[in-house]
């Protein structure tokens, strides 16, 4: 699809962040790629689950038409599941995630307990405020956490700034 980042980053970034001792994580997943089928999804639910995640998105894939994606699908390069196959892919989604433990409290969204409820997309519900920090890496790639290199994806400065002062004031 096109990502800056393999399984295989992507595993290593959680591990990293297992090792450098955040105990709220969650991850971000999406269904309906192209020649998916519902097995290669719920092994896919398996590997995300065993590392223990507070919390999990699972998003339909959405294909914007001016993206490069789009404009491969636009070409016939792929196909997508249909409606009926997306369906399906959303109630086993929803019926696996809760049988082992989550609770589903948003379309896309699940959590090991209330506790761990996005906070930000509550706050959509409630209209109550508040405080947001997106961590983005230094140029090259990765973000030092306690002393563990911790690879993302977008690159700022500035958000590296912002992790070492609000590790000075221990937040």
């Amino acid at each position: 699809m096109g990502r800056r980042h393999s399984v295989e980053q992507a595993i290593s970034a959680v591990e990293a962040s297992r090792k450098a001792g955040f105990e709220n994580i969650g991850l971000d997943l999406i269904y309906g790629v192209p020649d998916q089928e519902m097995d290669s999804w719920l092994d896919t639910l398996k590997q995300a689950i065993a590392f223990s995640p507070e919390h999990l998105s699972c998003y339909q894939l959405t294909i914007e038409p001016k993206t490069p994606l789009g404009i491969r699908y636009q070409t016939g390069e792929f196909s997508i599941p249909g409606e009926e196959l997306q369906y399906e892919f959303f109630m086993k989604t929803s019926k696996f995630l809760e049988d082992v433990g989550y609770i589903h409290y948003e379309v896309s969204n699940f959590a090991r307990g209330a506790e761990f409820a996005s906070r930000h997309n509550q706050k959509y519900w409630d209209h109550s405020p508040f405080l947001a920090l997106v961590l983005r890496p230094t140029p090259s790639g990765t973000i030092n956490v306690g002393g563990i290199l911790v690879p993302l994806i977008n690159t700022s400065q500035r958000s590296t700034r912002e992790i070492s002062r609000l590790k000075k004031r221990k937040l």
